[in-house]
């Protein structure tokens, strides 16, 4: 389909191939959230969310040129390494949690402890090159319903891996616009208290206020106007 001289269709496809292609690697528990579409809520499972992700078709290129996943990537597709003693161990023991599957980054997260193992299987996530991590954020932000880190993280992380994803969740609601004009201040600010100097002769400090009576006294006056000196 073109749209003002631009194809479109190139890039609904890659995005659905991208989907297609990780799909028979997927092999997780459905977990669902509800969140507000509109006026009502609605509760939807991974799969429904991330059919709404718009992902864009990584290439080789895109794993190569990020600073995290070059060394990986590089190791798993031509078998080459670094040269430097420390990152190529470093790799290659990420490496066995890797797969390169139709040019995608693979990433195969295991349970780690007894309460994950009974909760979860091994998840196989899409690893995300750091130029494309904020806009995929954004989306499951927005379609979440503005969650926070809480409700945002684990949600992503069923589908999606970079290294600072825990961090990027944190921070998003921090600077959505929408977020901040509507949250609720639980420790608003509030206007420094400073002591009165104490005085040290009559009439250095002098206060005064003002009270309304209740009714009018004989002479017609409705307010009493009171003067203290605090030396007093």
């Amino acid at each position: 389909m073109t749209t003002d001289g631009i194809d479109t269709e190139h890039d609904d496809n890659e995005t659905t191939t991208t989907k297609e292609n990780v799909r028979s690697a997927e092999s997780h528990d459905e977990t669902e959230v509800t969140t507000t579409l509109g006026d009502e809520d609605i509760e939807l499972t991974d799969d429904d969310i991330y059919q709404r992700i718009s992902v864009p078709q990584f290439t080789a290129a895109d794993y190569l040129a990020d600073p995290f996943f070059k060394t990986i990537y590089s190791y798993l597709q031509n078998d080459v390494l670094t040269g430097d003693e420390q990152t190529d161990r470093k790799t290659l023991l990420l490496a066995e949690n890797y797969y390169i599957q139709n040019e995608l980054l693979i990433k195969l997260h295991l349970p780690r402890g007894r309460k994950d193992l009974h909760a979860q299987a091994e998840t196989h996530q899409i690893c995300v090159p750091s130029k494309y991590t904020k806009s995929i954020l954004k989306e499951y932000h927005e379609i979440l319903g503005h969650f926070s880190a809480n409700g945002l993280f684990p949600s992503s992380q069923t589908r999606f891996y970079w290294r600072t994803m825990a961090i990027d969740a944190s921070m998003i609601s921090k600077r959505c616009d929408i977020c901040q004009r509507s949250k609720i201040l639980s420790n608003p600010n509030r206007a420094p208290l400073h002591p009165l100097p104490v005085p040290t002769r009559p009439y250095e400090f002098i206060s005064f206020d003002h009270k309304v009576l209740t009714r009018k006294t004989t002479e017609g006056n409705t307010h009493l106007l009171i003067f203290v000196d605090h030396f007093s």
